[in-house]
């Protein structure tokens, strides 16, 4: 982390990780851990903009009770999203879910973990054909594990990969709508040049010409230090930052609206 400081001040970084040494919704999170929260605190509190958050992941994205610390020094100007959809939903007519079981146990990385042991996830399937009317109890399987990661059902089916390898392979994924929700947040100010970019920009939101942010500020000088940030090192601003720099805004358009690319 400090070698990418040293190489960009301006780098912006995110860090998920378990949640430790603290307390979160009731419960005690490893309390012999509480020093080493701190120790983490400090170091990162060099970083400027630094801030951390808990979040439930099972009460914004898919439904799974997984907590999680994220460590990260940009703004997020969203509210964190509300989750939409139950564990049944994901589950689907693959089985039934525990009656009142909103969201699945924590997804492990391991075969032995304790929700696995203790079945927490296991769903209830019914028999057809001479069997019908009877049931029987199963795990979730690779399929509906990476759906509740937010990974393509099968995405981890490689070939000839043993079980073991699989079961980290789910359990370790970061959640793909979390982490498409944090880097739009982290990348939001580069909007500033790249108007038409809707991957970045919410649509409620009022587009920014680069007429309209000078005039609000007063020099060009003051222009260039606020999207320094964005070109530092981004190859694909590098040519109209120069333009900028140079006082022409040749390619620009009228305000930037017909920018591409």
């Amino acid at each position: 982390m400090q070698k990418l400081r040293e190489k960009n001040l301006n780098v912006k970084f995110c860090f998920e990780c378990v949640c430790f040494g603290m307390e979160f919704e009731g419960t005690s999170y490893t309390p012999h851990l509480r020093k080493d929260w701190e120790t983490v605190q400090k170091m990162f509190g060099e970083f400027a903009g630094f801030q951390w958050t808990v979040k439930n992941m099972g009460h914004h994205f898919l439904p799974q009770h997984r907590v999680r610390l994220f460590l990260f020094n940009f703004n997020v100007k969203r509210s964190w999203p509300v989750r939409q959809q139950s564990f049944q939903d994901i589950v689907g007519d693959v089985g039934v879910v525990t009656e009142g079981k909103e969201l699945a146990s924590t997804i492990m990385a391991s075969a032995k973990a304790n929700v696995r042991k203790k079945q927490l996830n296991y769903i209830t399937v019914r028999n057809e054909g001479n069997d019908a009317g009877t049931c029987w109890k199963r795990d979730l399987g690779f399929n509906i594990e990476e759906a509740l990661q937010g990974l393509p059902r099968n995405h981890t089916a490689l070939p000839n990969i043993p079980d073991t390898e699989r079961y980290k392979l789910v359990g370790n994924a970061l959640r793909t709508p979390c982490v498409t929700f944090l880097l739009k947040e982290a990348m939001r100010r580069a909007n500033i040049l790249d108007l038409e970019d809707e991957r970045v920009q919410e649509l409620d939101e009022p587009k920014v010409s680069l007429n309209i942010l000078r005039s609000n500020l007063e020099t060009l000088d003051n222009l260039r230090d606020q999207i320094r940030e964005v070109c530092h090192n981004n190859a694909d601003y590098r040519s109209r930052y120069k333009q900028i720099v140079n006082g022409g805004e040749t390619g620009l358009g009228d305000g930037g609206e017909n920018v591409h690319g």
